[in-house]
């Protein structure tokens, strides 16, 4: 296999079957690099040489190689790759230069180069950058800590004061050390610990209301970390503690007095390490192991043994190193090195040789 020769060091793959990615790796690593990326029908990694390969889904040219057809081998895409990032429907990566690199789908103009045509080659969008997010819109921060972005903006996501959609990338703010985006919500930290969103208020902008911003609007101090996605907003302080914000109606920021939707951030958690939210589902991971979760659960991804949905965080395991979730599927790695499951598993991807839905961690 793959992994075993050449060795990874960054890796987005899409839901499969999690034996044939794992054989010939060591489980622990293999398993770290694998669940930092979850992706829809396209896989990727780049290996520890820094050679970008790929395969999969390719109807918005997403694949880079100046065509449209689906690819079935992973095939070597590029050299000299650091990180790679997908969406759905493109492919972004940053070079060992910090060159960022962009292909696929152009719909809205997240490709930034002035039209809305798909693109099938990667192609060079900035020098000096040090993370990227693709989606509908695209965004990239530099290592100069200038956030730029373009494409979809039908919640205001691009500071500019307007929601038209973008097509050539622009500055949205400066003195940016982190951020994250959804569909419809951008988060930016800024260099003392601010954190300013813009965006729609039902989706986790939490500044108060259930309307659009269309400005960078500070709504909290001291952060440490921030992450947006689907309907949900959470960030975690200086101190541990965890803040979350947005739509509740599958009991998503854990809290089922809230009611369905928060439009300002509330303190759901302390000593909190990692946080994961998507789509309707959030997990958080404490400093001393423990792995907690809340959402939606049609498919068993709560690890609760049901199908019903959880509205409260709950325990599910402890002396946990780190953990992934999907929408429909959620994982965990122990400090011994043993990898657990659950939840969707209709193509096999919790790679217990059949394809039940799984309602316990396995």
């Amino acid at each position: 296999m793959f992994i075993g020769e050449a060795g990874i060091k960054s890796l987005a793959v899409a839901e499969k079957p999690v034996q044939k990615i794992f054989k010939g790796a060591s489980l622990v690593y293999a398993a770290q690099k694998f669940l930092d990326f979850l992706i829809n029908n396209t896989s990727a990694y780049v290996s520890t040489s820094g050679s970008l390969y790929m395969c999969g889904q390719n109807n918005y040219g997403q694949q880079g190689i100046e065509n449209t057809a689906n690819v079935k081998n992973f095939v070597k895409r590029s050299s000299n790759v650091k990180t790679v990032v997908l969406s759905a429907d493109a492919c972004g990566y940053i070079s060992q230069n910090n060159e960022f690199f962009l292909t696929g789908r152009n719909y809205y103009g997240q490709q930034g180069n002035g039209t809305t045509t798909d693109v099938y080659a990667f192609t060079k969008k900035s020098d000096d950058v040090k993370k990227i997010s693709v989606n509908d819109a695209v965004y990239y921060l530099t290592n100069t800590n200038d956030l730029y972005g373009c494409g979809y903006n039908a919640y205001g996501m691009m500071n500019n004061g307007t929601t038209d959609n973008t097509n050539i990338f622009s500055k949205i703010a400066s003195n940016i050390i982190d951020f994250s985006a959804s569909t419809s919500v951008l988060a930016c930290i800024s260099n003392d610990g601010e954190l300013f969103t813009c965006g729609y208020g039902g989706n986790g902008a939490g500044h108060g209301s259930s309307g659009n911003i269309i400005t960078l609007t500070k709504v909290a101090d001291n952060v440490l970390f921030v992450r947006c996605d689907g309907t949900t907003s959470f960030y975690i302080d200086k101190d541990k503690n965890l803040y979350g914000c947005g739509t509740n109606i599958k009991g998503q920021l854990g809290n089922e007095a809230s009611g369905l939707f928060v439009y300002s951030f509330e303190k759901r958690a302390e000593n909190v390490k990692k946080v994961k939210n998507v789509s309707s589902v959030t997990w958080y991971l404490t400093e001393t192991g423990e792995l907690y979760g809340c959402g939606q659960n049609n498919y068993g991804q709560q690890g609760d043994g049901t199908t019903n949905d959880v509205k409260i965080f709950k325990k599910r395991a402890e002396n946990v190193v780190d953990f992934d979730v999907s929408a429909y599927s959620t994982w965990y790695l122990t400090e011994t090195g043993e990898l657990y499951g659950c939840g969707y598993n209709n193509y096999g991807q919790q790679g217990i040789e059949n394809t039940a839905n799984v309602k316990n961690f396995v």
